[in-house]
């Protein structure tokens, strides 16, 4: 596996990968994903280049942003105190989901 920055002529495919994962999630019955991730947003992510595809050969096997900009509405005084990389919206292709994926 080789996480490599995402460019913007991958922006279709990421928003592909996200609505398959919602799909999967909606399917086991979470109300999480529901509403379409703004493609702005994505390709604002994919500019700042803190989006990154995770490759198996050459299939996309996973996607995660890793940044520094910690959600005050999701982490306390604390733990903003603190230096961090943070990875988040990490998404698994379902035809690697389960697969217990690591680097190489």
């Amino acid at each position: 596996m080789i996480a490599t920055p995402a460019k913007s002529s991958d922006l279709s495919h990421l928003i592909a990968f996200r609505e398959e994962a919602a799909g999967w999630i909606q399917e086991l019955g979470y109300d999480q994903w529901r509403q379409a991730y703004p493609p702005e947003r994505l390709s604002d992510g994919i500019d700042s280049g803190s989006v990154f595809l995770v490759r198996d050969a050459a299939v996309t096997a996973a996607t995660l942003t890793l940044t520094v900009d910690a959600d005050p509405e999701l982490w306390g005084d604390g733990e903003l105190g603190e230096p961090a990389g943070l990875v988040s919206k990490l998404t698994v292709a379902r035809t690697h989901g389960g697969q217990n994926l690591e680097g190489g």
